[in-house]
């Protein structure tokens, strides 16, 4: 009677991870494939964005943002976080099938004025002037249409402080 029980609990934990894996392949499977130079300020995000079969539709949405992430103290032990845009892009890209899947080929330029992800060392920059509390995020935001409602997702990308070829050998700093 208690091994049924404990095979019954074991065939619903798989059913589980079954749809689990299934659902995931169907509907979250979307990845930035990066082409060409990694992503730098001054340069541009040269990618691939790989859909989920849900995705039917001909073009993306697609919106790359330099997020703002500052940490305010509220309390003796509490902390609030708060996230703003610095600047974002967005545009539409076609999308191009095989089989099942379907990609888009995605470019954005990235201005020289904004800064590169936070915990890239920028020369020149003095280590008490760099707040802990004050934080730097690139975000690749795919809105793609489908059968379903549209999918949405929010792809991170890390973004160097300058042109990958002007670098000097060893660390990456400018």
């Amino acid at each position: 009677m208690l091994a049924g029980f404990f095979l019954l609990i074991g065939v619903m934990l798989l059913t589980g991870a079954l749809e689990a894996t299934l659902h995931y392949l169907r509907y979250d499977a979307m990845r930035l494939t990066l082409t060409g130079e990694p992503p730098a300020v001054g340069k541009r995000l040269d990618g691939i964005v790989d859909l989920p079969t849900s995705a039917a539709g001909a073009w993306i949405g697609v919106e790359f943002a330099c997020v703002h992430v500052s940490h305010e103290r509220i309390g003796v032990n509490r902390t609030a976080t708060f996230e703003k845009d610095r600047w974002s892009d967005r545009r539409q890209f076609r999308v191009r099938r095989s089989g099942g899947r379907g990609s888009a080929v995605v470019q954005f330029n990235i201005p020289e004025s904004l800064p590169p992800s936070s915990g890239t060392p920028v020369a020149g920059a003095a280590t008490a002037a760099q707040s802990e509390s004050d934080q730097y995020v690139w975000e690749l935001r795919v809105g793609a249409g489908g059968a379903d409602p549209e999918t949405r997702r929010t792809l991170s990308v890390h973004v160097l402080p300058c042109a990958y070829s002007t670098c000097p050998a060893g660390p990456q700093t400018c």
